[in-house]
């Protein structure tokens, strides 16, 4: 007896008791799929599958798999004319299980549609039973199936082999199979299948990395266009590779420069920017200038070598980034924005909206404006929300203290510095707080402590809307409205000697002066609330309230700080507080006054400090203690810090 019947019989024991006596005839991949098709109730006598998609879903199955259609087409032809006339059938199926393409002799694919062998048929396992597409499918490698071998009587004349299809990242995307008479059956078929797969999984994986490298290049493009930069990479030899849009048109270069000289393309007289890239050296923000146009233009150079696999220079990327450009680049690092603006002003007392009306109407002009009061009364808040209201606003806004920078320093601050202009001096030179706030604003805090000798200079720059840096000749065009700011009386220090006359009335175009705290008491109230409403939010807590009493305290303290201090006053009440209202005895001892009626024989703070600890001692956890309490755990964790208490 051939294998053939021996498998046969096993088969026949099977269908009748669901038991096979002799394992070993079978693999155990059919001999598992035939238990699997037993279990899904698959008719092993059935002549014909019965799930064919028809119309719309047909199409829908075509159309989802037209790329791997496509793909295998040429190759499916190839493999039919090895075995046109045989008998054979070569078809493709999806990961699901449906065919999806079938190719054969005429008559052949006549007689396999019989049994239902047809585009759009299912023939997975739980439908057909074992078969070769289902097979393939599971087991995920080639595979060979005898005529016996299938679980169906139907197809016990048939023998097929098939591979997998899968895409590069490993993933299957079908199976092609061949089947025909068993007793035609070749052992080379399966070989052809499997180089007929390996093939189609190599164009995937080809048209993959094509694909990939066009993305790339594409993306590559798109990054170097996208660069506000301009961008230009030469050989070693000077000849231009490449140069983006902005390249282009910030240097005046015709379209197609691709392989050209630099000199050639570039404007003349700009020999010395030619002679700094020709150079070997690494050169990192330098400024340069570059004619273009015939007018100067001044930029900031860098220029880094290109190297090969073998990390030698083969040319070298120029990136040149205009100095306006660069100026907002660092305002913005360097946070040379203003925060502020009138809606962060309160107060309802009539001086403090007479003071802020004429802020606004500060901010509609074009004039410098001095802001005289005392310290903590709010100039530099004023100064950014003049900044915000004008039509400088998105311009920057820079700010310089003239009392905290030394002496000998202010001047390169505020002016910049050439190179070499002293020992030390960064290569390049470095732009001065003028140059940094060209088209915006530039606030001179302390402007009454600014030696004499610069307040000539400074005067020269008001008048000349230009600068010279430390060291240099070249005069820069600034384009900057100052705003002033001073705790003294400035008409007493030109009376002195200790500022200039002509600087004041050149300042003093728009002068408003601040109002001290203790002359607005009716304001306080509301400021002390604004100021606990913000700092509740900032520090994620409910809303603090504050204590009648406490507001009586504040009201009659006489404010030397001003607004800074109240403001400071409470949020150091907000973070000794335990609860979520500010008490007098949480306010600093030289804000505090303990009339009668408020007095405690007990100290407030002593008592919730030995509250806290005996919550802590005890079982409850942190979310017991805090709910309370009253409080969120966020305060309770920085009230445990306040009175030293162990978090643990």
């Amino acid at each position: 007896m051939d294998r053939h019947d021996q498998v046969l019989e096993v088969w026949r024991e099977f269908i009748a008791t669901g038991k096979i006596s002799n394992e070993k005839i079978l693999s155990p991949a059919i001999m598992n799929s035939w238990k699997r098709s037993r279990e899904c109730g698959v008719d092993p006598y059935q002549k014909k599958v019965p799930v064919i998609l028809k119309e719309h879903k047909l199409k829908n199955l075509l159309e989802r798999n037209k790329d791997l259609i496509e793909i295998c087409r040429p190759f499916i032809d190839n493999l039919y004319s090895f075995f046109r006339g045989t008998g054979f059938v070569a078809a493709l199926a999806d990961v699901d299980g449906y065919v999806i393409d079938v190719t054969g002799d005429k008559e052949v694919l006549e007689m396999t549609s019989r049994g239902s062998f047809v585009t759009g048929a299912l023939w997975s396992e739980d439908v057909a039973g074992t078969n070769m597409i289902p097979i393939v499918l599971r087991e995920n490698k080639p595979c060979q199936l005898r005529s016996t071998e299938h679980y169906c009587w139907s197809q016990h004349r048939m023998s097929g082999v098939g591979a997998p299809i899968s895409n590069p990242a490993g993933q299957m995307l079908g199976v092609l199979v061949i089947f025909g008479p068993y007793e035609k059956a070749n052992p080379h078929t399966l070989g052809m299948v499997v180089a007929a797969t390996h093939a189609i999984n190599n164009y995937f994986h080809v048209r993959r990395m094509l694909t990939e490298s066009q993305i790339s290049n594409k993306f590559q493009k798109t990054v170097i266009e996208s660069i506000p930069e301009a961008l230009i990479a030469v050989s070693n030899e000077g000849y231009i590779a490449l140069a983006n849009e902005n390249a282009r048109k910030r240097l005046s270069l015709p379209e197609n420069i691709t392989g050209k000289q630099i000199r050639d393309v570039i404007e003349p007289g700009n020999g010395n920017f030619l002679s700094i890239i020709s150079s070997k050296n690494n050169i990192m923000d330098m400024e340069v200038q570059i004619i273009q146009d015939r007018k100067p233009k001044h930029y900031l150079l860098t220029c880094n070598p290109i190297l090969d696999a073998e990390d030698n220079p083969t040319g070298k990327i120029i990136i040149l980034i205009e100095i306006v450009r660069a100026r907002t680049l660092v305002n913005r690092m360097i946070g040379a924005q203003a925060k502020f603006s009138f809606k962060d002003v309160a107060g309802n007392h009539p001086r403090a909206l007479e003071t802020i009306s004429l802020a606004k109407r500060a901010a509609r002009t074009l004039s410098n404006v001095l802001l005289l009061g005392e310290s903590g009364t709010g100039k530099n808040i004023f100064a950014q929300a003049i900044h915000n209201e004008s039509n400088r606003a998105k311009g920057p806004f820079v700010s310089i203290n003239c009392a905290a920078i030394p002496r000998e320093l202010i001047a390169s601050e505020l002016f910049g510095y050439s190179e070499g202009a002293f020992t030390g001096s960064k290569r390049g030179g470095n732009q001065g707080k003028f140059e940094l706030s060209d088209g915006g604003t530039l606030c001179l805090d302390e402007i009454g402590e600014m030696p004499l000798d610069l307040q000539t200079t400074l005067l020269s720059v008001i008048e000349d809307k230009s600068i010279v840096r430390i060291g240099g000749r070249e005069v820069v065009p600034v384009d900057v409205r100052i705003i002033a700011t001073t705790n003294k009386n400035l008409k007493e220090e030109v009376k002195k000697g200790n500022f200039r006359e002509d600087l004041y009335y050149r300042l003093n175009v728009f002068t408003i002066e601040m109002v001290p705290l203790r002359e607005m008491k009716s304001d306080i109230a509301l400021l002390a609330r604004y100021f606990a409403d913000k700092m509740s939010a900032r520090f994620g807590d409910e809303l603090i309230r504050i204590d009648d009493d406490v507001i009586s305290i504040l009201t009659n303290h006489s404010w030397p700080g001003n607004v800074r201090e109240l403001q400071n006053v409470i949020e150091r009440s907000i973070s000794v507080s335990l609860t979520n209202v500010i008490a007098v005895d949480d306010l600093p001892p030289e804000i505090r006054k303990k009339p009668a009626a408020i007095e405690r024989d007990v100290s407030l703070k002593a008592m919730e400090r030995q509250l806290l600890l005996e919550l802590m001692q005890s079982k409850l956890s942190k979310t017991e203690i805090a709910r309370k309490l009253n409080v969120t755990r966020c305060t309770l964790y920085r009230k445990l810090k306040v009175y030293g208490i162990p978090y643990q």
